[in-house]
C-alpha cells in the first residue's frame, strides 16, 4: 500500500474511533441503561466488601464510596439520573484525551499485523466498501490477530497496551481493564509505560462504574501523581470524589488549588470552572469569587490592578490620557465600529456625555444596525431621572433609537427596561407591563434587579 493510501485509509479510520468514542462520553438516558446500571452497582457494592476485607482501603473512604453508590443505586432503581454529581466537560475531556492514543496505536497494530506490501484496491472495485464502512470490521481482525498473537507472546507489555487501548475503544470494557491489569504487571516502575497503564486502567474502570470515582480509581490517581507530575487527572478526579461522596466544600478546596497552581494556559482551566459552580450550586454559594481567586489573571487585568494601586489624581491622570490617545488614534487613522464604541463608553465613564454621544455617533455611522451601538447612543440621550417617579426620562430620538435596537436584538432586557419607562411615561400601562415583564423573565430572580423590576410592575396594579 502506498504511502498517500495509508493516509487516506486513515481517515475513515479516525471518523470510525469518534464514531466509537462518542457514544463513551455522551449523556446516557436513565430509562434505556436502568437495569444494567442497577447491576453494575450492586456488582460495585460488593466488590467494595471484598476490598474492605483484603484491607486493600481504609474503612473512611469506603463508607464514602458507599454512600455514592447507594444514592446511585437507588436513583438507577427509579429511572432516575444515575449521576449526583456528574464529571462534567473536563471528565469528559479526560477521557477523550486517553483516547487520543488510539488511532496512532491502530496504526501501529496494522504495521506489525497488516500487509504494507499488498498492492493497492482500485477505488473503482469498492462497490461493497462504499455501501457502508468496512473500518470496525479490519479493527475486529486486527485485534483478533493481535489477542492469538499476545497468547503465546504473553510478555509483551506494547501489545497489551495496545490490546488495552483497542478493547477500551470498542466498548469492551472488562477485556479492556484484563488487558491493562496485565500491562501494568508488566510494566517496569517509573517508565512511561507504568503511567500508561495507570491512566489506562482509570479511565476504564471510570467507564465501567458509570462516572463513579471508586476507590480503585483513587488509588491508581495517586499511583500516577508522582509518575506524571502536572497530569490533571489526579487533582480532578480526587475532588470529584469528594463532591461524589457529597463534600462540596472539599471538591472546591481541591479544584481552586489545582487552579491556582495550574499556568495561565493550561488547556483544562476553562474546563474546570463547570465542576466548580455545580459544587457551589450544591452549596447555594456564589462561584464567582472562588473562580475569580483561582483564575490566573489576564495582562488587563494586571495593568488594571496596577492602575487601581495608583492615586485617585494619577488614576484618573492616566486613564483621561489613554482615552485621549484612543480617540487621536480613531480621528487619524481610522478604526471600528467597536473601538468607536469602546471609546462612547470611556467618554461615559469619565461624564463625557456630548463626547459620549459623538462616539457612538461615529460607530453608527460605520455599523447602523449593530444594536450595541444604537442602545449605547440611546443610553447617553436617557436624561437625568424625573424626581416624581425616580425614572429617567427617555426622549423621542432615545426612544427611536431603543425602538431599532429592540427589532435587532428583541431578548435584550435593558432594551425593554428603557421602553417601558417610556410607555408608563406616554400613559400606556399595558406596554409598560409587557416590556417589564420581559425584563422580569431574563433576569435571576434572586438579584436585586430582579425584585426592582418585581416592584415596578406591582406598583402597575
Amino acid at each position: 500500500m502506498s504511502g498517500w493510501s495509508l493516509l487516506v485509509g486513515l481517515v475513515p479510520l479516525a471518523i470510525a474511533v469518534l464514531a466509537l468514542v462518542l457514544p463513551l462520553v455522551r449523556q446516557r438516558k436513565a430509562d434505556a441503561a436502568a437495569d444494567s446500571a442497577v447491576a453494575i452497582l450492586k456488582d460495585q457494592l460488593a466488590e467494595l466488601g471484598r476490598d474492605v476485607e483484603r484491607g486493600l482501603i481504609r474503612p473512611e473512604e469506603a463508607r464514602a464510596a458507599r454512600v455514592e453508590i447507594e444514592r446511585r443505586l437507588l436513583r438507577a432503581a427509579d429511572r432516575a439520573t444515575p449521576h449526583a454529581f456528574e464529571t462534567g466537560r473536563l471528565g469528559r475531556a479526560l477521557v477523550l484525551a486517553a483516547l487520543l492514543a488510539v488511532p496512532l496505536g491502530t496504526i501501529a497494530l496494522y504495521l506489525r499485523l497488516g500487509e504494507p506490501s499488498l498492492p493497492d484496491l482500485p477505488f473503482a472495485s469498492r462497490a461493497d466498501e462504499r455501501q457502508g464502512p468496512a473500518v470496525p470490521a479490519e479493527i475486529e481482525t486486527m485485534v483478533a490477530g493481535l489477542e492469538a498473537r499476545l497468547a503465546t507472546e504473553g510478555d509483551d507489555l506494547e501489545g497489551w497496551l495496545m490490546l488495552a487501548r483497542s478493547r477500551f475503544v470498542l466498548g469492551r470494557l472488562e477485556p479492556a481493564i484484563e488487558a491493562f491489569r496485565r500491562a501494568l504487571e508488566l510494566a517496569p516502575p517509573q517508565a512511561p509505560e507504568e503511567a500508561e497503564a495507570v491512566a489506562g486502567l482509570a479511565d476504564a474502570l471510570m467507564a465501567r462504574a458509570q462516572g463513579v470515582v471508586t476507590p480503585e480509581v483513587q488509588a491508581l490517581m495517586r499511583r500516577l501523581a508522582p509518575l506524571v507530575p502536572g497530569d490533571p487527572r489526579p487533582p480532578y478526579y480526587q475532588g470529584l470524589a469528594a463532591a461524589q461522596a457529597g463534600d462540596y466544600n472539599a471538591a472546591l478546596d481541591q479544584w481552586r488549588a489545582m487552579l491556582e497552581a495550574a499556568p495561565a494556559d493550561a488547556p483544562w482551566r476553562g474546563q474546570v470552572e463547570p465542576s466548580i459552580r455545580q459544587a457551589a450550586a450544591e452549596l447555594g454559594i456564589d462561584p464567582e469569587p472562588i473562580l475569580a481567586l483561582a483564575r490566573a489573571p489576564t495582562a488587563e487585568e494586571e495593568a488594571a490592578a496596577e492602575m487601581a494601586a495608583l492615586p485617585p489624581e494619577q488614576r484618573q491622570a492616566r486613564i483621561r490620557a489613554m482615552v485621549d490617545g484612543l480617540q487621536r488614534r480613531l480621528e487619524t487613522s481610522g478604526g471600528s465600529a467597536e473601538e468607536w464604541q469602546r471609546l462612547g463608553q470611556a467618554r461615559l465613564v469619565l461624564g463625557e456625555r456630548e463626547a459620549a454621544a459623538g462616539a457612538y455617533r461615529e460607530a453608527l455611522a460605520l455599523a447602523p444596525d449593530d444594536p450595541l451601538a444604537l442602545k449605547g447612543l440611546a443610553a447617553v440621550l436617557v436624561d437625568d431621572p424625573a424626581e416624581a417617579d425616580g425614572l429617567p426620562v427617555v426622549g423621542d430620538e432615545a426612544l427611536t433609537l431603543f425602538e431599532r435596537a429592540v427589532s435587532l436584538a428583541p431578548e435584550d432586557p435593558e432594551l425593554h427596561w428603557y421602553l417601558g419607562i417610556r410607555a408608563l411615561a406616554d400613559g400606556d400601562t399595558t406596554g409598560a407591563r409587557a416590556h417589564w415583564e420581559t425584563v422580569l423573565a431574563a433576569l435571576d430572580p434572586t438579584s436585586p434587579d430582579w425584585a426592582t423590576v418585581r416592584a415596578r410592575l406591582d406598583a402597575l396594579d
